[in-house]
């Protein structure tokens, strides 16, 4: 009984707290929340609860996870010799695989 009652409860989550930090970048507030909708959109059911997440929340995570794929493709230019290609790299996948994921 004591699970469900703390489950019930609103959560505090890193989420929540880097809603409120700032960023040296443009657009810091379009592109923090753009990033954060659509790691919201990847939870699963039980962690949306958890969160209490209205319906328009939701979709609107449904709509920066879309968003922020079809723009995969340009981070991925960009970062030729990012995070991506030197994990392809380690386990010695080439890394013009990236872009077929997309």
């Amino acid at each position: 009984m004591r699970i469900k009652r703390a489950l019930q409860k609103p959560m505090p989550t890193p989420a929540r707290d880097m809603a409120t930090a700032s960023a040296a970048v443009p657009a810091a507030g379009l592109s923090r929340d753009l990033f954060l909708f659509a790691g919201h959109a990847l939870l699963p059911d039980w962690a949306l609860a958890m969160l209490g997440r209205t319906p328009r929340q939701q979709r609107q995570a449904r709509l920066a996870a879309h968003a922020l794929w079809s723009i995969a493709p340009v981070f991925r230019a960009a970062l030729k010799d990012g995070i991506a290609s030197r994990a392809c790299r380690r386990v010695e996948v080439p890394p013009e695989q990236l872009h077929l994921w997309g």
